[in-house]
């Protein structure tokens, strides 16, 4: 079985979402961006009204939010 992902945190723009995905990176956690190209080519049109969102695996998600809120 497979573990579950869920959504660490939601951003407006890719830079910050890319910054803080590769600070999760560095410290050896696992991290997706669930960014699509026509968000940068035309939000207005983007289905993610979201923003950009980092997922983590389940097991992870206190480790990287704790990550994240101590270098904010």
């Amino acid at each position: 079985m497979s573990e579950k992902t869920v959504i660490l945190k939601g951003y407006e723009t890719a830079v910050e979402a890319n910054y803080e995905l590769d600070i999760l990176k560095k410290n050896d956690i696992v991290a997706f961006l669930d960014d699509d190209l026509m968000d940068l080519i035309a939000p207005a049109f983007s289905e993610n009204d979201g923003g950009f969102r980092i997922w983590v695996f389940e097991g992870d998600f206190e480790k990287a939010r704790k990550l994240l809120e101590d270098i904010a």
